[in-house]
């Protein structure tokens, strides 16, 4: 719903009203009082909503299920029928306005956006304060006698009428049915006396002119972030203009990044390397910002930039408007609306077209704003006189303090507390920006690379899954089109290197730069296409290279060809690498770019992520041109590219022909070795592989190229002040770690962040009134799963909060202890829609694999075996959530919870700095002061990217199942000290049962200890963890020969299943633990031939492992070469996948079939070709066939006699 009226329409008693109406229409009405029924149902079946207040429009949105939309529809239609703006809830909420603007205060955009626009003509409503705080909203206007509550109600009766309402609907149904739900929920406005006004417009008030003296105006603005220029001209009102859309010319001259362009100049001249621009139009009329990012040099004369962008429009206008360039962007618009992708967010779309429906005709709500159907070379003229320099007010923002002298003259701004000088600008400035011209700079040209042919890949069959094609020394994936017909295509490039080459702060650093330099080389060469609407990223992380190509096919090899070769080496000056530098550090200098809370993130990722790096330590780094120079950005790229793995996806409008041809030129170009060239370059090629002590091509030890998460003994506090001069909000994060989850963790853990989500807010932030930022959610930290809630604000210090958020997590059990079936299911059927909705453009249907690609996890099939758990049985009832909630929250018999918590304490009213009071005399936790020295480098540290484990637990579901993976990977099965490695589970230890501990590290005194506490041994040795195991299956994981023998004679049972249906033997097979196994079959032969949930075998197992001890002691005890599980696979199809050729050996000398086929018909041959294991393959397809006698399948483990 948009409602025509926004801050423009603020009462000048009551500053902020529009943007306070918007917060408290959804906090109870006539109909449904009570404050929280709308966000309650809207919680229960699984939505969301939200809203925004604009200068001339306020804009409300919701999306739920449709199973929901009848009942929230009509709560949602109550806030524009009859609100009740209650006095109590106006006294709460006034707090989480005020704190909304306590949080926006620090932050540039916001200081600048307000005081240029409070400059404005006093008889203009844009001069006013539009966010409001408990000042200009409560406390000024009480003490004036007026009311809140009657001024709200006053507000909304005179705004909120049928006439100046605009609803948009997207439902699965009729619009015949949408209808009937507006006519029920409606129709009682139509009762009421005609008393709606047309919104009122301002545009006929000038906002800025020389005779009112708010124009050709000097703003300097101290700042302890980064440094800026702002630019804000006054133009002709553009209300009603959509068609015409006259802005596009001036957006694509400053969008012009080529030669001769302004862009190019300012970064030639080290003044600034980017800038924004806006054209924002409202009911008061137009005005036209533009932003630069300054560098060091952009500071001192930043008077020369404005002499480069007066110089640049005085040319374009010298021109005249170039018809040819505005054809070629009413073409490339409509090529660009006639093949546009799908909005991604339902929500984001009506809002969208909501939005739009007071400012254009009802025909033409669809294209405008992205169609010009007009070209006036007139008005367009007119737009570009305005650019001009006794037009415009600046703004600079510095980090330099200012003179006693000059802070003498300064004004007080009072909204957002803060110190600025204004000044008449120059009159030589402004004679020499008048006249300005030259430097090289020229008319932007007309677009090149509108797309033209437009036809789609002819016989191309929709794909659901990636197929990998053939391709020697590279992984190449190809996707096709999928269900989308647009002639696009994407490129997704992994090149990955050891993390050693980007391990050390300076090579982080300089890992950050090489996507920046690349850009900065690029930028020139790489404008004509990136205009027509094709795309390219490149990106570093701790494992890889990535890069990445997007838009229409037609021209997209020519920008691959452009880029791949910076890619590999951007060849950058010296200067140009000294001025990437500068700006990194400005960059990492700039405190105030970020919240609070990220403060608090930041904090949080540097003690608990091994060998992450501080932002200090990031910027220590950056100012040293010694170790961050054009050298070692060499050294680094050599190491990058020595020894690369190449993995690739292609997706949209290419054929496989074409994916290949791709593959071809990036393996030529990022694969191509370097060569020294000279006498000097190979003298300093060997010294440089002295200085570089660890060579990029050598084998990291076990798990030393994966970040580690911190795995803490005792809980963890971590206390930091606000790095934010000034700012007082404070930022609390606590967080329960879980561990490692399977993927039936994942599905539980999406049902409780979206059972936490509302009553952690409507606690902490409704209630208690925090703050404005409060969030409860769940969210994987790297591998590590964690529950954490989020709170930012300042009216209370954080170890208060902490209490607080303590007090609302333990509530949270009520919650789903008494959660019911109906709700739960409800719940799951949102889980389930949300699963089930199919991509909504090829970005998302590319995005669905390129993550467990770029991984290395393949499980393509993830949603279907998320969708197979959310339907079983085993969770078909709510408590498995309770359990799991209780056991990563609280500490229990069976689990000890593991809290970190962050503490960042604002700055104090008195004294402007942040305080941080002493905890170190606490026992019960460990403090961390120093970010950087936290101090526990003998606390153990959880894997997080160990291929197995991910693979294993990302995408199991049953023990059975094959998962493939590469003879290297099975080395993470050597880190059990730190991570436990099994079939179906990977998890933190310590989160064991005491028993289960002790027979996990073979502990036999421990084990009776364990067993005495608990009172029972049979009980006690039949306990189990959260995934099912028993002490058995540890120990016969762990490969404890003599522990599996003493529980064996304490009766354990040696046909236990854990959640996944594997039993102890599986286990042992599958890590190749001979002695165990023998030791559980000698007794219990039966146990060979015990099948999982998913009807492998141990045999099955122990092929896809290669243990070909562990195999012969299986055939030993009559396992069955020829078994098959569940989906036909035998175990000679899971060693020709692997390449194991022993196990092959010995199974094909065991009788099994070399040819095989699985359920769908596959062959171990094909599986050996495909993984690249061509002799292999070949060496079955020689093998005569020789079947046994009755292959076995469907039986359970008591199918055979011994």
């Amino acid at each position: 719903m948009a409602v025509e009226v926004g801050s423009l329409e603020d009462p000048a008693h009551f500053q902020g009203l529009a943007h306070f109406c918007e917060h408290m229409v959804f906090l109870g009405s006539k109909k449904y009082p009570e404050e929280d029924t709308f966000s309650n149902r809207l919680a229960f079946f699984g939505g969301q909503s939200n809203a925004y207040t604009a200068s001339d429009q306020t804009v409300y949105y919701a999306e739920v299920s449709d199973a929901g939309f009848q009942e929230t529809f009509d709560i949602f239609a109550q806030f524009f029928v009859e609100p009740t703006f209650a006095d109590d809830m106006v006294d709460k909420e006034i707090n989480a306005v005020d704190s909304e603007h306590k949080k926006n205060m620090p932050d540039t955009t916001w200081r600048l956006f307000h005081l240029l626009k409070s400059r404005a003509n006093p008889l203009s409503p844009v001069s006013q304060f539009s966010t409001g705080n408990l000042k200009t909203l409560k406390t000024d206007p009480e003490q004036e006698g007026r009311s809140l509550p009657e001024a709200l109600k006053q507000f909304h009766k005179e705004h909120y009428c049928t006439s100046r309402m605009h609803l948009v609907i997207m439902q699965n149904s009729t619009v015949a049915q949408q209808l009937d739900a507006v006519h029920k929920s409606f129709d009682i406005l139509n009762k009421r006396p005609k008393t709606c006004q047309p919104r009122p417009t301002y545009d006929n008030i000038t906002m800025y002119s020389q005779e009112l003296g708010n124009l050709g105006r000097k703003f300097t603005v101290h700042t302890d972030g980064a440094p800026q220029l702002w630019l804000l001209f006054p133009i002709v009102s553009l209300r009603g203009k959509y068609k015409e859309q006259p802005e596009a010319y001036i957006h694509y001259a400053m969008n012009h990044y080529g030669q001769g362009g302004l862009k190019a100049l300012l970064k030639r001249e080290e003044l600034s390397l980017s800038y924004s621009t806006m054209v924002e139009t409202s009911a008061a009329g137009t005005t036209l910002m533009v932003s630069f990012s300054l560098t060091e040099r952009g500071v001192k004369e930043s008077d020369l930039i404005l002499e480069y962008f007066f110089a640049y429009f005085n040319t374009v206008r010298k021109h005249g408007v170039d018809k040819d360039i505005l054809d070629k962007i009413q073409l490339l618009n409509q090529v660009m609306f006639d093949y546009q992708d799908r909005s991604g967010s339902e929500s984001g779309y009506v809002t969208s077209l909501a939005g739009s429906l007071p400012n254009v005709e009802p025909q033409d709500v669809l294209t405008a704003g992205s169609l010009i159907d007009k070209i006036d070379l007139n008005l367009t003229s007119q737009l570009l006189k305005s650019i001009a320099p006794r037009n415009v007010n600046v703004a600079l923002v510095t980090p330099q303090v200012p003179s006693r002298d000059v802070a003498a003259h300064q004004r007080h701004e009072q909204y957002y507390d803060f110190n600025y000088l204004e000044e008449a600008l120059d009159e030589a400035l402004l004679q020499r920006l008048e006249v300005a011209a030259g430097f090289g700079l020229q008319q932007p040209p007309a677009l090149s690379y509108v797309p033209t042919n437009l036809k789609l890949i002819s016989g191309s069959v929709p794909r659901s899954l990636p197929e990998k094609l053939l391709k020697e020394g590279m992984d190449l994936w190809w996707l096709g089109r999928g269900a989308f017909a647009l002639p696009k295509a994407q490129v997704q490039i992994k090149l990955a290197y050891p993390r050693s080459a980007t391990k050390s702060a300076a090579r982080a650093v300089l890992a950050a730069m090489h996507s920046r330099l690349v850009q900065l080389v690029l930028e020139e060469p790489s404008d004509a296409f990136q205009m027509c609407g094709l795309s390219y990223g490149v990106t570093t992380g701790h494992d890889g290279l990535s890069i990445s190509f997007f838009g229409f096919n037609e021209h997209l090899l020519q920008l691959i060809r452009l880029v791949i070769p910076k890619v590999r080496n951007p060849e950058v000056s010296q200067k140009e690498f000294e001025m990437a530098r500068r700006q990194m550090v400005l960059d990492l200098s700039d405190v105030t770019g970020q919240q609070p809370y990220q403060h608090a993130m930041e904090a949080f990722d540097i003690v608990t992520v091994s060998d992450a790096h501080s932002r200090k330590d990031l910027l220590k780094a950056a100012s040293d041109s010694w170790i961050v120079s054009v050298s070692e950005y060499e050294a680094m790229l050599r190491d990058m590219f020595a020894n690369p793995k190449l993995t690739i996806l292609v997706s949209g409008n290419l054929g496989r022909a074409e994916a290949l041809h791709v593959a071809d030129e990036v393996q030529e170009i990022l694969t191509r070795k370097h060569e020294a060239h000279g006498i000097l370059e190979r003298i300093w090629l060997y010294f440089a592989s002295l200085l570089h002590w660890r060579s990029a091509t050598s084998v990291p030890a076990i798990g030393e190229d994966y970040p580690r998460v911190l795995n803490p003994q005792k809980d963890v506090e971590i206390r930091v002040g606000n790095p934010i001069p000034g700012d007082p909000n404070s930022a609390t994060i606590v967080a329960y770690q879980f561990g490692v989850p399977s993927l039936a963790d994942r599905v539980r853990f999406s049902l409780i962040s979206s059972i936490i989500e509302w009553p952690v807010f409507q606690v902490l932030r409704t209630e208690h009134q925090l703050g404005y930022v409060v969030f409860g959610f769940t969210t994987t930290h790297l591998d590590i799963l964690e529950i954490r809630v989020l709170v930012q604000g300042f009216r209370q210090p954080p170890d208060n909060v902490e209490e607080l958020i303590e007090s609302a997590v333990w509530n949270l059990t009520d919650t789903f202890a008494s959660l019911s079936k109906e709700e739960f299911n409800v719940r799951k059927a949102s889980l389930r829609r949300e699963l089930q909705r199919p991509p909504a453009n090829l970005a998302e249907f590319a995005g669905r694999f390129w993550g467990q690609i770029w991984d290395e996890t393949y499980c393509f099939d993830k949603m279907d075996k998320e969708l197979k758990f959310l339907d079983s049985a085993d969770f078909e009832s709510p408590a498995s959530l309770l359990e799991v909630w209780k056991n990563t929250t609280q500490s229990t018999k069976t689990s000890n919870r593991k809290k970190l918590t962050v503490k960042l304490f604002g700055a104090e009213q008195k004294t402007g700095a942040a305080s941080v009071p002493d905890a170190s005399a606490r026992q019960d936790l460990h403090v961390v002061t120093d970010v950087e020295h936290p101090g526990m480098e003998d606390a153990c540290y959880m894997l997080e990217l160990c291929a197995l484990a991910r693979r294993l637990k990302t995408c199991l579901l049953e023990a059975g199942e094959v998962v493939y993976l590469s003879r290297a990977e099975w080395m993470c099965q050597q880190m059990v000290g730190e991570f436990s490695v099994g079939v179906g589970y990977i998890g933190a230890l310590d989160h064991l049962p005491k028993v289960s501990w002790a027979a996990a590290f073979g502990n036999k005194s421990a084990l009776k200890e364990a067993v005495e506490a608990f009172g029972d041994t049979l009980a006690a040795i039949s306990a189990k963890d959260r995934e099912g195991k028993q002490p058995l299956h540890w120990a016969a994981h762990r490969g404890h020969r003599r522990m599996v023998r003493e529980l064996i004679q304490l009766r354990a049972d040696t046909d236990s299943k854990d959640n996944h249906g594997a039993r102890p033997s599986h286990l042992a097979a599958f890590e190749g633990k001979e002695r165990a196994l023998r030791a559980l079959l000698e007794d219990h032969r039966r146990q060979a031939l015990a099948r999982t949930d998913g009807g492998a075998e141990p045999l099955h197992l122990a092929a896809t492992r290669g243990h070909t001890s562990v195999a012969k002691l299986l055939l030993a005890k009559k396992a069955s070469p020829s078994a098959r599980d569940n989906k036909g696979a035998e175990p000679l199809h899971m060693a020709a996948y692997e390449g194991h050729l022993s196990m092959v050996d010995l199974l094909l000398a065991s009788r099994a079939a070399p040819n095989a086929g699985s359920d769908d018909g596959t062959e171990p041959a094909k599986l050996a070709l495909a993984r690249g294991h061509k002799e292999l393959a070949q060496k079955l397809r020689n093998v005569t066939p020789q079947r046994p006698q009755g292959g076995r399948k469907g039986l359970g483990p008591l199918h055979e006699e011994f």
